[in-house]
C-alpha cells in the first residue's frame, strides 16, 4: 500500500466463499470470492480540500490532510483539546491571534506529526518558513518529503507567549511534482514542543532568465540564479569585487576578453558556490565543458547535480594569464527534468581557485552529420556552400538569411531570407536573425527597437564567415555625410555580433540621432565580437546627438584592421564614441593598421570605463579622452596595451588627455596599463587645442609600466603634463623605464610621488614579460593613495607589505 491510500484493517472481518463456475465446453474451476465487511469504513488519506496545496504557497498547520490517526496524522491524545476547527480530529486546534486570524496547532508532544500532500510547481531550492509560538524552552521538530528530513532540527525560541509569533526560515531542495510533507515532533521542551501556525514556502531562487537554463546548451558562469547571498550563491566577501554586470551581487564579475565575449567570473575561493535552475532535455550521459583561465598553480572545483557531485574534482591549470582560456572536460550521467546545477569551488590555488567563463552541456554522443547533397554546378558568384549542422545553443524561434535564401521566404532556416536589410525591416523587441555564411553587398539600416531586456540581435551563424561588404556602394544614409554600412538611426537595445565589415565608404557599425541634438538618442546598443576592416573614416562610431544623454554604448571584443583610411579632417579615429553618451563601455578590442588614432572618447562623454584593448602599428594615440567642447567626466582607462606604434613623430601616443575646444576634461584614471616599444610618448597631457581651451582637473596616473618607448629621443618617453593649468594632477606609483626620457612637467599643481625611473628588474622584458621579480625596487614601496584595488591581473592589492609600483603586483 502506498502513502495516498492506506486501508485501515484492524476492525474488519473477513468472510469467504467458493462459488463454482460452470459452463459448457470449458474447465470448471473455483473461484475464492474475499468478502470484506468492515466495521469501520475503509480509510484513505487525501488532501483536506480535495486538492494537493501548493507550493511555493502557505500551507496553514491546521490543514493537515483527512484520514485520521495513524494516516493523516498521530496525536498521542484522541482529543482535540482546543476544540476547534476539527473537533473530530485529535490534533490539538486552537484559535490564533497571529496576523491573519484562522488556527494553529497546539500542545505539541515528541512523537507527534501530520501530513500534507502538497504539489511542487518545479524543482529547485526553497524558502520554508514555519511560524511558531512558545513560552520557555521551546522543543525541536523538523519537517520530511517524501519521508526525507529536509530542513534537519528546527530548534523553537522562547517568543514570549503563545500568541506571540516568530518566523524561522529554513532552505530545502525539493522536486517537482505531488509529495507528503510531513511535520515530525521531535523533543519536548519545557512544556512542549511549539505552537505551529503556518508554513510558508516559496521559492528561493529563480533562474537568472526566468525560465531554467536549457541542457543542452552553455550556462554562463555570470548567470547564477536570483536571490542572493547563502541562497543562489555564497560569496566570502559581500563585494563584486569585478564591479560588472550584477554589480549588487556579491559574486566577482568581469568583463572577459575570451572568444564571444561576455563575462566571466573571479577571485574565487574555497567554499563558494553558485547554483544555476537547469532543465535537462533527455536522461543520458553528456560532455561537461567548462572554460577556465588562471595564473599559477590553480585550485578544484566540482560540479553538482540535486547535490550529487557528478564530476568529481576539476583542476584548474595554469593558462598564462586571467584572460587566456582552456577547457576542461568531464563526462556526466543526467536525468531529464529541471533541477539544480551547482558549481562548487573546494581548494585554492597559488591565488585562487580560478576563473570560470562558461559551462558547455552538450550529448556526450551526437549522431552522423546530416549528409549533403553534391551540389551542381554554378557559377562561382552564386555558389552557397552546404548547410552545416546547427550547434547548441541556438535561439529557439529565430529567423534566418542567407545566400540562396529569398526576402518573400519566411526568414526559417529551411526557407531563409536573402539580404540583412529584410530582418532590419522585420525584426521586433527580443527577436534574433542568424545570417548564413556568405559575402553581402549592402547597406543595413536597422529599422525598429527592442526592448528592456529583448534586444534585437543580428548574429552570424556560430562557426561560419559572414562579410558585409561596401564596395561600390554609396554611403548616402539620408541625414549628411555620417553612416555605416550597419547603422542604427535613433533605435535602441539592438546587438551586432560576428560580422566581418568590409570596405566601407564611411564607417562599418555606427549609431547616432536624426536630426542632431533635436530628438531622444539612441540607447542601449551592443556591437561585440565583429571584425572591421578598411574603413575610410571609422571601424565603429558611437555617438549621441540627441536631446538627451544617450546611455550603454557597448564596443566588446572587436577586431579593427586599418580602421580610419582616409585623410579627410572630418573624418574620425578607428573607434570612436562621443557627442553627449554615458555609462559606455570599450573593452577587448584590437585595432592595428590604423590611421589618425585609434580609440577617441570626445565631447561630451561620461561615467564610461576603456579596458582590455590592444593597440599597434597605429598612429596617433592609442587612446584619447577630449572634453572638446561638452566634456568628459569620470572615466576609468585601465588594463589596455600599447605597443609597437606607427612612428608620426610627436603624436605617436599611448594615451592622451585633453580640452581641445572648451569642454572640461575631469576625473580621468589611468592606471594598471601597458606601454612599451613605441616610438611616441607614453602618457600625454597635451596643451593643443583647436578652440579655447578647456579645463582639465583631477586626472590620476597610477600603477602603469611604461617602457622603452622614444628611445633616443629627447622629446619622446614616459609622461609628459604640457599644461600649465591644470589642476588635482596625480602621477603616482608608475614603472618609467628606458625612455627617452621619465617625466616632463609643466604642470605645477601635479602630484609626483613613488614612481621608479630606474631599472625595476622584470621578470623578461625581451619577451614582453613586465611581472616584477622577487628582488624588484618596485616591490612595497608604492603609496597606498589612489592605488587600484588589483593589478594588470586582477591580483589584490597589497599583496605584501606595501603597494608594489607599476602595473602588477609581485
Amino acid at each position: 500500500m502506498n502513502n495516498k491510500t492506506r486501508l485501515k484493517m484492524n476492525n474488519e472481518t473477513i468472510k469467504s466463499k467458493i462459488i463454482r463456475y460452470i459452463k459448457p465446453g470449458f474447465i470448471i474451476f473455483n473461484v475464492l470470492l474475499i468478502l470484506v465487511s468492515i466495521s469501520s469504513a475503509a480509510t484513505s488519506q487525501t488532501p483536506y480540500s480535495g486538492t494537493a496545496l501548493k507550493v511555493p504557497g502557505t500551507i496553514q498547520a491546521e490543514n493537515f490532510d483527512k484520514g485520521g490517526e495513524g494516516i493523516a496524522y498521530h496525536d498521542t491524545e484522541k482529543a482535540n483539546q482546543g476544540n476547534q476547527y476539527r473537533p473530530a480530529d485529535g490534533v490539538d486546534t486552537e484559535k490564533t491571534s497571529d496576523i491573519g486570524g484562522g488556527y494553529n496547532i497546539g500542545w505539541t508532544l515528541p512523537g507527534e506529526w501530520l501530513e500534507y500532500t502538497i504539489n511542487v510547481a518545479n524543482t529547485g531550492n526553497y524558502k520554508l518558513e514555519t511560524r511558531v509560538a512558545n513560552v520557555g524552552t521551546g522543543g525541536t521538530f523538523h519537517i520530511e518529503f517524501n519521508g526525507v528530513d529536509k530542513t534537519g532540527p528546527i530548534t523553537v525560541p522562547d517568543t514570549g507567549s503563545y500568541q506571540t509569533w516568530k518566523t524561522l526560515t529554513k532552505t530545502v531542495s525539493l522536486s517537482a511534482g505531488q509529495q507528503v510533507m510531513k511535520i515530525v515532533m521531535d523533543k519536548k521542551g519545557d512544556y512542549n514542543v511549539a505552537n505551529i501556525n503556518y508554513i510558508r514556502i516559496t521559492a528561493s531562487q529563480s533562474s537568472y532568465s526566468v525560465t531554467p537554463l536549457a541542457i543542452p546548451g552553455t550556462i554562463q558562469a555570470e548567470n547564477f540564479d536570483k536571490s542572493g547571498e547563502g541562497i543562489a550563491y555564497h560569496d566570502t566577501e559581500k563585494a563584486n569585487q569585478g564591479n560588472q554586470y550584477r554589480p549588487a551581487d556579491g559574486v566577482d564579475i568581469e568583463i572577459t576578453s575570451d572568444i564571444g565575449g561576455g563575462y566571466n567570473i573571479g577571485w574565487t575561493l574555497p567554499g563558494e558556490w553558485l547554483t544555476y535552475t537547469v532543465k535537462v532535455a533527455n536522461t543520458g550521459n553528456y560532455k561537461l565543458e567548462t572554460r577556465v583561465a588562471n595564473v599559477g598553480t590553480g585550485g578544484t572545483f566540482h560540479i553538482e547535480f540535486n547535490g550529487v557531485d557528478k564530476t568529481g574534482p576539476i583542476t584548474v591549470p595554469d593558462t598564462g594569464s586571467y584572460q587566456t582560456w582552456k577547457t576542461l572536460t568531464k563526462t556526466v550521467s543526467l536525468s531529464a527534468g529541471q533541477q539544480v546545477m551547482k558549481i562548487v569551488m573546494d581548494k585554492k590555488g597559488g591565488y585562487n581557485v580560478g576563473n570560470i567563463n562558461y559551462i558547455r552541456i552538450t550529448p556526450a554522443t551526437t549522431s552522423a552529420p546530416i549528409q549533403t547533397p553534391t551540389p551542381t554546378s554554378t557559377p562561382a558568384t552564386t555558389r552557397t556552400p552546404a548547410p552545416s549542422l546547427t550547434p547548441s545553443p541556438i535561439v529557439s524561434g529565430a529567423f534566418y538569411v542567407a545566400t540562396n535564401g529569398n526576402d518573400a521566404n519566411p526568414g526559417t532556416e529551411a526557407r531563409p531570407w536573402r539580404t540583412i536589410q529584410k530582418a532590419a525591416d522585420t525584426l521586433t523587441a527580443g527577436q534574433t536573425v542568424y545570417v548564413k555564411a556568405g559575402t553581402y553587398k549592402e547597406q543595413i539600416t536597422v529599422r525598429n527597437s527592442g526592448s528592456a531586456g529583448k534586444y534585437i540581435t543580428f548574429s552570424a551563424y556560430p562557426g561560419n564567415t559572414v562579410t558585409v561588404d561596401g564596395t561600390g556602394i554609396n554611403m548616402n544614409p539620408g541625414y549628411g555625410r555620417d553612416g555605416g554600412l550597419i547603422q542604427i538611426w535613433g533605435k535602441s537595445y539592438i546587438k551586432v555580433t560576428g560580422f566581418t565589415v568590409i570596405n566601407s565608404g564611411y564607417a562599418g557599425l555606427f549609431v547616432n540621432t536624426p536630426g542632431s541634438y533635436n530628438n531622444p538618442p539612441s540607447h542601449d546598443i551592443i556591437f561585440e565580437g565583429n571584425t572591421v576592416k578598411d574603413s575610410w573614416a571609422a571601424a565603429i562610431m558611437m555617438f549621441g546627438r540627441g536631446s538627451s544623454n544617450a546611455e550603454n554604448y557597448v564596443a566588446r571584443n572587436n577586431i579593427i584592421i586599418r580602421g580610419h583610411m582616409g585623410g579627410d579632417p572630418m573624418a574620425h579615429e578607428s573607434l570612436s564614441v562621443g557627442g553627449k553618451i554615458s555609462n559606455f563601455e570599450i573593452s577587448g578590442n584590437t585595432i592595428k593598421d590604423s590611421f589618425w588614432g585609434a580609440i577617441d572618447s570626445k565631447d561630451g562623454v561620461y561615467n564610461g570605463k576603456i579596458f582590455g584593448n590592444t593597440c599597434t602599428n597605429t598612429e596617433m594615440s592609442c587612446i584619447y579622452v577630449d572634453g572638446y567642447s561638452i566634456g568628459a567626466d569620470n572615466i576609468d582607462v585601465f588594463n589596455n596595451v600599447v605597443h609597437d606604434m606607427k612612428n608620426v613623430g610627436t603624436e605617436s601616443n599611448g594615451f592622451n588627455v585633453n580640452s581641445e575646444q572648451g569642454g572640461p576634461t575631469t576625473n580621468i584614471r589611468f592606471y594598471n596599463n601597458l606601454v612599451y616599444n613605441n616610438p611616441g610618448t607614453a602618457m600625454r597631457m597635451a596643451s593643443y587645442r583647436s578652440g579655447t581651451e578647456g579645463k582639465v582637473d583631477h586626472i590620476t596616473i597610477t600603477s602603469n609600466t611604461f617602457y622603452n618607448n622614444g628611445v633616443g629621443n629627447s622629446n619622446r618617453g614616459g609622461i609628459i603634463l604640457e599644461r600649465n593649468d591644470a589642476t588635482n594632477t596625480v602621477v603616482r606609483n608608475n614603472i618609467i623605464y628606458n625612455n627617452g626620457f621619465g617625466i616632463k612637467n609643466s604642470d605645477a599643481d601635479a602630484i609626483i610621488s613613488n614612481n621608479l625611473e630606474t631599472n625595476p628588474s622584470f621578470v623578461n622584458p625581451s619577451a614582453n614579460n613586465f611581472h616584477l621579480q622577487v628582488n624588484s625596487p618596485a616591490i612595497d614601496k608604492g603609496s597606498a593613495a589612489n592605488a587600484p584595488k588589483v593589478d594588470f591581473d586582477r591580483k589584490l592589492r597589497p599583496s605584501g607589505t606595501g603597494y608594489d609600483i607599476g602595473a602588477y603586483e609581485h
